[in-house]
């Protein structure tokens, strides 16, 4: 996603510039919303046809959240991306995609053996 709106900008050569948009033409303009509506329709009958439940064009973003949160991609690039006022929006909707760690408590045992009497 962002290899793309990196890439459309390379492209256009200053001709136009809006940080905020994402999708892209080839020449760098903002996609034609008709021509957006209509390839979405062509995808999603694809996918009935293929046996595959549609889903809607707001699941993609919960499914890129999900996933990218999912590949521990920081908290606050993903409420970045997906345009959040600030990450604990982010965190209140996205927190079940969140990998949980072990805790790393091997310090406790360093801490203990300094002095050779080794506490429980």
């Amino acid at each position: 996603m962002l290899g793309h709106l990196a890439e459309s900008r390379r492209r256009r050569e200053g001709a136009w510039s809006d940080p905020g948009l994402v999708l892209l033409s080839p020449q760098g303009k903002p996609i034609d919303g008709d021509n957006l509506g209509r390839t979405w329709r062509r995808f999603r009958a694809l996918l009935v046809d293929h046996g595959i439940r549609p889903f809607t064009k707001h699941s993609t973003r919960h499914t890129f959240a999900t996933l990218a949160l999912n590949a521990g991609r920081p908290l606050a690039w993903v409420s970045q991306v997906l345009g959040h006022s600030n990450p604990e929006t982010t965190l209140r909707v996205y927190a079940h995609a969140i990998p949980e760690a072990a805790p790393d408590l091997t310090f406790l045992d360093d801490a203990t053996a300094t002095d050779g009497n080794k506490s429980p």
